[in-house]
Parts: structure tokens; sequence; C-alpha cells
């Protein structure tokens, strides 16, 4: 299995996000994640992976978009020009996804079934773009540079930082040695 496969499973496996690989020696993508294809966003309208592609050639860099306020999607291509795209992903609470999902199902001409689009944030989308990344095509960009490349609010970008100083904080106390009641007692009993 190439490490391509590999990371689009994962991807799918670890998020449930989809995944659309379009080899630049090949004219169909290799899709996982989405099980039907009239429920596949990406071949029901094809201007969808366009405008993705056209987003990343007027940057030639990694592409964090939202789309209507509560769908995202993540972009990139490696070094062998191959394309890459995770999502859709949903950005949105129950009730303000119920009535996005009537709107988004029109603009990609998808059917009235249910669309199973996975739940998360903005930064957890960001941080496996940043893993995807460096796995795929050995580029180390943080989640608060891929926000500012997007130009995804600064709120956003504010809870990134937040999240990860919390985690560099826990971080280092967990690295610290910790002295135990019993290691305490006995050398401040001699």
């Amino acid at each position: 299995m190439d490490k391509t496969r590999f990371w689009a499973e994962r991807l799918y496996v670890n998020s449930k996000i989809s995944s659309h690989i379009y080899y630049a020696k090949k004219d169909i993508p290799e899709v996982i994640g989405i099980g039907e294809n009239e429920e596949d966003p990406f071949l029901t309208d094809p201007y969808l992976e366009e405008n993705l592609r056209k987003m990343y050639e007027e940057k030639r860099a990694p592409v964090l978009t939202i789309e209507d306020g509560w769908v995202a999607y993540m972009a990139f291509s490696d070094a062998e020009n191959n394309f890459y795209i995770g999502g859709p992903v949903s950005l949105a609470t129950d009730k303000e996804e119920k009535s996005g999902l009537y709107h988004y199902r029109r603009r990609h001409q998808l059917s009235q079934r249910k669309l199973n689009i996975p739940r998360m944030s903005i930064m957890k989308l960001a941080g496996i773009l940043s893993m995807s990344l460096f796995s795929l095509c050995g580029l180390e960009i943080s989640e608060a540079e891929l926000m500012e490349l997007s130009r995804i609010e600064t709120g956003k970008k504010s809870e990134i930082e937040g999240e990860l100083v919390n985690y560099k904080f826990d971080s280092s106390e967990n690295e610290r040695k910790h002295v135990t009641y019993e290691y305490e007692k006995n050398t401040t009993m001699r």
C-alpha cells in the first residue's frame, strides 16, 4: 500500500473525513470515505473541485476554506502534482446544520437523503491539514499559519493559539519529575 492511500484510509478511519485524490497521471480520482456516488458533492458538482483547485493555484499554498459559514474543506498538492481534497466537514451545531443542509444539497445537486458529514472544529481540521502536509509533503506548517494563509477570522486563530499554549503547558507539566508522597516522607523524616 502506498503512503497516499494509507493517509486517506487513516483520515477516514480516525476522523470520518472523506478524501479525493486527483493523481497527476490519472484521469479518475481515487475516492475514500463516501459510500454512494450520488451523495458525493465532488461527483455531483464538478465546480466544487474546480474551485478548490483554483484557490490552491492562486496561492500555491494549502487551502483551508469554509463554505456558507458552516462547511469546511482542506486541499493541497504534493511535489508530484497530485491534488488532495479532504471534506466536507461540518462546523455547525445541529440547528445550524439542519437549516444549511437544504441549501448545501441544492448547490451541489445532492439527493434528499441524509447527508453524513463529520462534525469538528476548524481548529481540528487545521491540525489534520498540518499533519497531512507533514506526512505527505514533508512541510511543517502550524495550524495558526494555515489559518492565516486561509484568512480564517482571527477569533478562530486565537482559539488555536490558546489550545496550543495549553497543550505546551500540560506537556511541560507531564514531563517534570513528580515527587511521590512516599519519597517526600522518607527524605524529610531523616
